[in-house]
């Protein structure tokens, strides 16, 4: 419930069920706190999403990627790279290192921004890599619209990123492949309706 109210940016919401959790005197968990910042982080109050995160480390619980993930994600949006940067900061700090999802966020946040960030794009895509993490179809569409397509083949090119088996299999390419097959199936049977008009007429 708290979950849905954090997508729906609905602060208040997510307040009253994290207080009918600790009225029935159940102790909120790493979810629910990530919750509660995503909450804040999707209605812009970036200073209460920071207080819930303070929470989680004073209740001893221990910070991964995911409780992150809300305030990265908030700033990726509106284009505040230098802000979602300053996020990951404080996750290493907290010795927590960012996973793929986090530098795609980066990433989309490089592309999101006024001016756009091309070249930061491309570092973080280079960090991702030297970090020994293995981009998916996400990430390499995200870097395409931050770098250009061209420039993107001449990176992955330089660092050996096999694009076409990131591609394959991809659930853009199940989707491209279904489209294709959909208006196979229809010229077809508009094929097959012809014929069957024209031995009609005859």
């Amino acid at each position: 419930l708290i979950k849905a109210a954090a997508r729906a940016a609905n602060v208040s919401r997510a307040e009253f069920w994290l207080s009918e959790m600790r009225q029935a005197e159940l102790t909120p968990g790493l979810q629910a706190y990530t919750s509660m910042a995503e909450a804040c982080a999707n209605a812009g109050d970036m200073t209460a999403a920071e207080g819930y995160l303070k929470e989680m480390k004073e209740e001893g619980l221990k910070l991964d990627c995911i409780a992150y993930s809300p305030m990265v994600s908030a700033a990726a949006r509106k284009g505040q790279w230098e802000s979602a940067l300053k996020w990951v900061e404080l996750m290493r700090q907290d010795e927590v290192e960012p996973d793929l999802i986090t530098y795609t966020q980066l990433i989309a946040a490089c592309n999101a921004a006024s001016p756009r960030q091309p070249h930061v794009a491309e570092r973080l895509f280079r960090e991702l890599l030297a970090a020994g993490l293995a981009p998916n179809a996400l990430t390499m569409k995200t870097l395409d619209k931050a770098i250009g397509g061209a420039r993107r083949k001449v990176v992955c090119k330089e660092l050996g990123v096999d694009v076409d088996a990131i591609f394959s299999g991809s659930r853009f390419n199940k989707e491209r492949d279904r489209r294709l097959n959909s208006r196979r199936t229809q010229a077809e049977l508009s094929k097959r309706r012809s014929r069957r008009a024209v031995k009609a007429a005859a």
